[in-house]
This record gives structure tokens, sequence and C-alpha cells, in this order.
């Protein structure tokens, strides 16, 4: 195999930057993707794909709230419902803990995880080179994701008498929160 046939894992990104460093360049390839309704339905509508930051945003932030949503959903249903399963809230319960404490732990933890993981997009990007307000930006878009569905997996413990019940119902929710958001993106796209 000839060594200009082979595929690397991570791309050329030096390549990648020579290809791109022309602002026409930038401009057909961000009309291109912003006109294409399939990149709107999986990753969402394209905006400032010129900068970095730009195409870093729109490329990741869709899957990286919904990795977010679905840490916060089985934190919780763990705190929860899980442990009510085991055994666990009984022997914890027959202290002096509160009726509230594994529905507040859940989505204590949760929140603390989503704000934690917010704080380290911004420092990440922003070391990266990224403008801040647009880091703050999509940290706080991560991070929203996480703790709407935190609160969505309260809710569903509060309906699912087990675990795997509200880990369903959650992720259905998630599943179909995805679906509208591509339905209407695409739709937007189209038209």
């Amino acid at each position: 195999m000839d060594r200009r046939d082979r595929v690397h894992p991570g791309g050329d990104l030096r390549q990648l930057r020579l290809a791109l460093s022309d602002t026409g360049d930038r401009i057909t390839l961000g009309a291109t993707l912003e006109s294409n309704p399939a990149f709107a339905l999986l990753l969402g509508p394209a905006s400032n794909l010129g900068e970095a930051g730009g195409y870093t945003a729109w490329r990741t932030v869709v899957i990286a709230a919904a990795f977010l949503a679905v840490m916060s959903i089985l934190t919780v249903v763990r705190h929860t419902r899980t442990d009510e399963e085991s055994g666990r809230t009984e022997l914890l319960a027959a202290g002096c803990v509160g009726r509230f404490a594994f529905l507040a732990a859940g989505i204590g933890t949760a929140a603390f995880v989503c704000l934690l993981t917010g704080l380290a997009i911004v420092i990440g990007l922003v070391a990266s080179g990224a403008a801040p307000t647009g880091a703050i930006a999509y940290a706080a878009a991560v991070a929203a994701g996480g703790l709407v569905f935190a609160g969505v997996a309260a809710i569903a413990v509060q309906i699912g008498s087990f675990g795997r019940t509200a880990i369903s119902l959650s992720v259905g929710a998630l599943a179909i929160a995805y679906l509208l958001r591509a339905w209407g993106d695409a739709s937007r796209t189209t038209g």
C-alpha cells in the first residue's frame, strides 16, 4: 500500500489548515454546510463556520449535551430508584435522613457535575484560543442540557416504580427532544 493511500484516524490537521487558509474557501464551506438539511438534521443549524470556535461548537454541542444529559439521567436514577431497589434507601432512612434526601442527592450531584463540566469546557476552549463569550455560551448550552434532563429524570423516578422504567422514560424523553430539534432544524433549513 502506498503511503499516500493510508487514512489517518485523526486526519491531517496541517492539510486541513492549508486547505481552509483562504477566506473564500471558508465561506464556500460554510455556505455548503449551512444549506445541507442532512447536517442540520444531525448537528443543528450551521453558523459562524469561518472561525474555529464556531465550527467546533456546531460539530459538538448536540453530542456533548446529549452525553451530559444521559450522565444526569443515570446519576439521578442511581441515587433514587436504584438505591431503593437494592434496599439501601430503607437502611439510610432508618436513621435521621429525610425522605427527599435521596432525590436531592441525585439532583445535587448531577447539577454539580454539569456545572463542573461547563467550567472545564470554558477553561479548555479559552485556553485553545476561543473567544471567552463564545466559550461561555457553548458551556452554558451543554450544561443546560444536562440540568434539564436531571429534572426530567427526577420526574421519571416519581412516575416509574423501578430504575429501569425511570431510565427508559428519561431516555425516551431525550430521544423525543432530539427528534423534535432535528425536525425543526431540518425543516427550517429547507424552507
